[in-house]
């Protein structure tokens, strides 16, 4: 730990199929490649108890990529910006058909700044649960990170950003038992929390900075929930979230309770 990493092709890190109990803690993490699958960390097949937590993760096609590993996993309190994407990446850590009831994944304290950019950026969501369950005793938990996107439309003209990312999105093409409380989102394109057909979702307690549909604005809806792709939303739970015109400070992180 604690070293820079970077490479010019392919992702900064990665992690084989199958492997468990591995800690990537307090490193500089990129710049990763220039392809739009140089991530940061990926996360293949069948790996588990994996931990990334308190890195530096920048100039990267997205910070973290779980793909089809299995529960726990966890992405916390590291700091991600210069996401440049482009689609199907573009997030700041997505899980990608994560499943099993071994233990509980969390992706918690973590800063994704768009405003810190210095490179091209195009970012989908910021948090993405792709065909990725938690289970009844032990739900994936999305809580206390902070996450900001666009402040003006300007960005959509000049080519940094997309019109259709979001803070948060669960549920996408499946998935479920997903808990996503206590998030600050601000000027994110689209939602700040999106359900688009999971099933037993609890989004509670978020603070979303949301403008409305006005004139100038990036940010359309605070929460939706929506059937996606042939899903439809099931036992989701709405409660306690709240918009309000409040600065949001760069770089304040804080500890999730």
């Amino acid at each position: 730990s604690g070293r820079p990493r970077s490479r010019t092709t392919g992702p900064c890190v990665a992690l084989a199929s199958g492997a468990v109990d591995v800690r990537i803690v307090g490193n500089e993490i990129g710049p990763c490649g220039k392809g739009v699958d140089d991530v940061g960390v990926l996360i293949k097949s069948k790996a588990s108890r994996i931990t990334i937590s308190k890195n530096t993760i920048h100039n990267v096609s997205s910070g973290a990529l779980a793909d089809r590993a299995l529960n726990p996993i966890e992405f916390s309190y590291n700091t991600v910006y210069d996401v440049r994407g482009p689609f199907p990446r573009g997030q700041m850590v997505q899980f990608a058909g994560v499943s099993g009831a071994a233990g509980q994944s969390k992706i918690i304290g973590n800063v994704s700044d768009k405003l810190r950019a210095t490179i091209k950026t195009t970012y989908e969501d910021h948090i993405n649960l792709y065909q990725s369950s938690g289970s009844a005793a032990h739900p994936i938990l999305i809580a206390c990170n902070k996450l900001r996107g666009s402040a003006t439309a300007n960005d959509l003209t000049t080519g940094q950003n997309t019109s259709n990312g979001s803070g948060i999105m669960v549920g996408d093409n499946g998935g479920g038992w997903v808990a996503v409380r206590s998030n600050v989102i601000v000027y994110t394109p689209n939602t700040g929390v999106g359900v688009a057909g999971g099933s037993h979702v609890n989004v509670s307690g978020n603070l979303i900075y949301n403008r409305g549909k006005a004139a100038g604005s990036m940010t359309q809806e605070a929460v939706t929930v929506f059937p996606f792709a042939g899903f439809t939303p099931t036992a989701v739970t709405i409660t306690s979230n709240r918009g309000a015109p409040n600065a949001w400070k760069y770089g304040s992180t804080g500890q999730c309770v």
